[in-house]
C-alpha cells in the first residue's frame, strides 16, 4: 500500500482523481444538483485539476451523475461554474457502493490500473475504499477529505450540538459498512 498523502501541497501528477460517489444529489424539482457533507471530495479534485496535478476526474456512483440524476446538468454545472471540461470528466453511473465504485470504475478506465491514478474520498471511508482497491489488484494513490482535526476547547463547547447525530449516523453506516466488507473479503 502506498503511503498516505496527507499534505495537499505534496500530492504529484496524475493522470486521474478517482472520486467515489456520495458527495451530490440531483434536485428533480429545481433540475439542478445539491451537494451533501462530503462535497470537499470534488472541491480538493478540481483544485488539483485546475492546478495541472490531475487531468481527468472520474467520477462514479454519484447522485447527481448517476442512474438516478442528471448527468448533463452536472458536467454543465462542472463546467460553467467549477471550469472543469467535460472532455476532462468521466462518469461511472451505476456504482452503487465503495466496492462497486472501483470495480466499476477500472472497467470503464483501464488505464487507471497503472501508477497514474489518486483517490480522493472522506477519511472516514478511506479505510473500506482502500481494502476494496487492494481486493481488485488496484494500488492507487489516495488522500483524505474532511479529516477531522481536534478544535480548542472554549465554554461554547459544553452546548449541545445536534449535528453530532450526523456524525454518528456516518459513523455507524461505516461500522456495518466495515463488517460486510471484512465478511466478504
Amino acid at each position: 500500500m502506498k503511503p498516505y498523502i496527507s499534505e495537499f501541497d505534496s500530492i504529484g501528477h496524475y493522470k486521474y482523481a478517482l472520486l467515489p460517489g456520495g458527495f451530490t444529489d440531483y434536485d428533480k424539482i429545481r433540475e439542478r444538483t445539491d451537494y451533501g457533507f462530503a462535497a470537499d471530495r470534488q472541491v480538493d479534485a478540481i483544485e488539483l485539476y485546475k492546478s495541472g496535478k490531475v487531468e481527468k476526474l472520474v467520477i462514479t456512483g454519484d447522485g447527481a451523475s448517476g442512474e438516478e440524476g442528471n448527468a448533463e446538468v452536472y458536467l454543465e454545472q462542472l463546467e460553467k461554474v467549477w471550469g472543469v471540461s467535460r472532455k476532462d470528466v468521466i462518469i461511472e453511473p451505476k456504482a452503487l457502493n465503495t466496492f462497486q465504485n472501483i470495480d466499476y470504475s477500472l472497467k470503464l478506465v483501464p488505464d487507471m490500473r497503472s501508477e497514474n491514478t489518486i483517490v480522493i474520498n472522506s477519511a472516514i471511508y478511506m479505510r473500506r475504499t482502500l481494502l476494496s482497491c487492494r481486493k481488485l489488484n488496484f494500488y492507487p494513490a489516495y488522500y483524505a477529505t474532511d479529516v477531522n482535526i481536534s478544535r480548542k476547547w472554549t465554554w461554547q463547547s459544553w452546548i449541545p450540538d445536534f449535528h453530532v447525530m450526523d456524525d454518528w449516523m456516518r459513523l455507524i453506516h461505516e461500522g456495518i459498512g466495515m463488517i460486510a466488507y471484512k465478511i466478504n473479503f
